[in-house]
């Protein structure tokens, strides 16, 4: 998964954009593998997933799908495109509840050591928002937020 994030709090409130891209591979048993060709009668599924945040409490997600097997196979693309929609379903019942807890919270966050990378990124990114909505402190010498998270991140190594 690829993630690219720039800020966007000045317009919106909130902090990131995202796309992802996930390539499934499906090949004949005892082919392929680290640093093997792809075997010429695998299938292969590529999904494309690109969100973008509306406000602080919504996001616009986009995706498509492209493979390499029965592209003119209506059926198949139909049930394809209706397994990812009922699982995208699913999904979203989940998010939607989850953001609730977070707007509503009446608990402490517990954070745990298996999500040290994210809670990191999250707080830097953080300072960096932070930053980059008083343009002001950057004129007057103080270093920008870029270098100071470059400094944490030698100081967290």
């Amino acid at each position: 998964m690829r993630l690219m994030c720039r800020s966007r709090a000045a317009a919106t409130g909130c902090s990131t954009t995202s796309h992802a891209i996930i390539r499934s591979v499906l090949a004949p048993a005892g082919t392929g593998g680290a640093g093997e060709p792809v075997h010429p009668d695998a299938l292969l599924m590529d999904s494309y997933n690109f969100l973008t945040p509306i406000d602080a409490v919504r996001t616009r997600y986009y995706w498509f799908q492209m493979r390499n097997f029965s592209p003119r196979d209506g059926a198949l693309t139909k049930a394809l495109d209706d397994g990812v929609h009922r699982v995208f379903s699913e999904d979203r019942l989940l998010l939607e509840a989850e953001q609730q807890g977070f707007e509503h919270q009446v608990t402490p966050k517990i954070d745990l050591a298996a999500d040290r990378a994210q809670l990191l990124f999250r707080r830097r990114l953080a300072r960096m928002i932070a930053e980059e909505a008083k343009p002001a402190a950057a004129a007057q010498g103080e270093p920008s937020a870029i270098s100071a998270a470059a400094a944490e991140l030698r100081r967290d190594a």
